[in-house]
């Protein structure tokens, strides 16, 4: 089939037909369209509440997964292929220089095969030889083989010389390695001393200035704690002062509401006694007036007196407030005056209240005294 010939296929894939065009045989797109499929029908079971566009990216995400996880497994192959051609390559070096070796002992091994060849035809030589000259073949027999016993001894000698310089050449090498080992031991061994008097000095060094920080801390903490002690005494005593100003406060308060409800008696007397009026009007007008200057007077002193409490309990509000900003606020407990606030918050609740009681006493004082003159005018101009 020609590599440029497009095939035409139909396929079914979650219930949706595709027509796929491609190179390849139809048997290998539906093994494709069958995966796919078999993917999706998987997820949509576990997964009943998926539309079909979450269930395709679910399954494309694990169809990725699998490609990862196969081409991990055929990278780990690849490693294991290389490791092992590797190996296969140091195998066929180590085999060709044991063969070189070996090829070089089949020479010596031939070499005296030759020759001992070459003897052995010499033997037949002379044993065909023998009945001719039996005496010199004899003669000639045993020169060669003391010829050959000398050799072979001289090659023995010398294979045994090779042997001991090589025996010897190793056991010097052994000699040297050893040494070595045994001076990279002795200089680890000093190394791990070092390191760990290095170690141990490091960790002395750590623990003394550890105890040091702990002496400082339990110092910073009892000096911290002896402040706060005595900001904790500071405002215990700033607390009974408040108290104690709380109290003259609602005792001038009470000494206010007392003239405040003598001098209303004192009103509803005299609008009865002004009913009431005789020939001596104009004595208790006098006395009424005096009476009523007299009571505005200390209505207006007591008013005064409380605002200008009302202003320095506000001064010194505003003081503490901006003492406390201007501090660092040390997390320590918090001294609550007994009745859950501060004095000045009882002042700003509790004085407003009876200057306005004091204003509305005001009015009517004033009202009464319009109404008083108005009355004073129509007795006279009755009188006259």
């Amino acid at each position: 089939m020609h590599s440029e010939e497009k095939i035409r296929t139909t396929i079914d894939i979650f219930g949706t037909t595709y027509k796929m065009v491609g190179t390849y045989s139809q048997s290998y797109m539906k093994r494709l369209s069958t995966y796919v499929n078999e993917n999706m029908e998987t997820i949509a079971k576990g997964n009943p509440r998926l539309d079909s566009q979450k269930v395709g990216v679910l399954a494309l995400i694990q169809m990725a997964d699998e490609y990862f996880r196969l081409q991990a497994k055929g990278d780990a192959i690849e490693s294991e292929h290389s490791q092992s051609k590797q190996r296969i390559e140091e195998l066929r070096k180590a085999l060709e220089l044991t063969e070189e070796k070996e090829r070089g002992q089949s020479a010596l091994a031939a070499e005296l095969q030759e020759r001992i060849e070459a003897l052995e035809a010499e033997n037949v030589r002379l044993a065909e030889e023998k009945d001719r000259d039996r005496a010199a073949i004899e003669a000639r027999l045993l020169a060669k083989i003391d010829e050959l016993e000398a050799e072979n001894l001289r090659l023995a000698e010398e294979k045994e010389r090779d042997q001991a310089a090589l025996a010897a050449q190793l056991q010097a090498k052994i000699d040297e390695l050893e040494a070595k080992n045994l001076r990279l031991a002795e200089e680890k061994e000093r190394d791990q001393a070092a390191l760990a008097a290095q170690l141990q000095a490091k960790i002395d060094e750590l623990e003394a200035k550890n105890l040091r920080l702990a002496e400082e801390k339990e110092r910073d903490q009892a000096a911290l704690a002896a402040q706060l002690q005595a900001k904790i005494d500071d405002l215990e005593l700033e607390n009974l002062r408040l108290e104690e100003e709380e109290r003259e406060r609602a005792s001038t308060a009470a000494r206010l509401q007392e003239k405040i409800d003598a001098v209303e008696l004192e009103n509803l007397r005299l609008a009865e006694e002004s009913e009431l009026a005789s020939l001596s009007w104009a004595e208790r007008v006098a006395e009424w007036e005096s009476k009523y200057a007299a009571a505005v007077r200390e209505s207006e002193a007591a008013t005064a007196a409380l605002e200008a409490r009302v202003a320095q309990l506000e001064a010194e509000r505003s003081r503490r407030e901006a003492a406390s900003a201007a501090e660092p606020k040390p997390a320590s407990p918090t001294i609550v005056p007994p009745g859950g606030g501060s004095s000045t918050d009882g002042a700003e609740t509790a004085d407003p209240e009876l200057l306005e009681k004091y204003k509305k006493l005001q009015e009517e004082y004033a009202k009464l005294q319009l109404e008083f003159n108005e009355w004073i005018e129509l007795t006279q101009s009755e009188t006259q």
